[in-house]
């Protein structure tokens, strides 16, 4: 993928089914649907996919099931190392809803971002 794009109807859909009862902060990004905790993003849609941001520890306490994961890449050559993505996955696969859990532990283990002030 060589540039940014919206998200998919579908997999916004997706995001939305999956997301129901967490509180967190959502808003879009470059047309994408995301979700941020204390000011830390920590899930999304991008296109027709799904991200999640993961610590090492969450990966490894993944065991074997981190082997279907890939690092998140927006765009071709600027992964965002700290963001994971389970490829040709649907909403069927549990593995979703454990991604989701360990992204939000993650995010709750996240300092508080302060919010800049709006221009000038």
């Amino acid at each position: 993928m060589d540039k940014f794009e919206k998200e998919n109807a579908d997999t916004a859909g997706l995001f939305a089914e999956l997301m129901a009862g967490v509180e967190c902060e959502r808003r879009k990004m470059f047309g994408c649907s995301v979700a941020f905790l204390n000011g830390n993003m920590f899930a999304g849609v991008f296109a027709d996919r799904l991200f999640f941001r993961l610590d090492a520890n969450a990966r490894a306490g993944l065991g074997d099931r981190a082997q279907e994961l890939v690092v998140f890449e927006p765009v071709r050559g600027r992964a965002m190392k700290a963001y994971m993505e389970l490829p040709g996955k649907r909403r069927n696969d549990t593995l979703f809803d454990d991604l989701l859990g360990l992204a939000l532990e993650c995010a709750k283990a996240l300092p508080a971002k302060e919010k800049k002030p709006k221009g000038k």
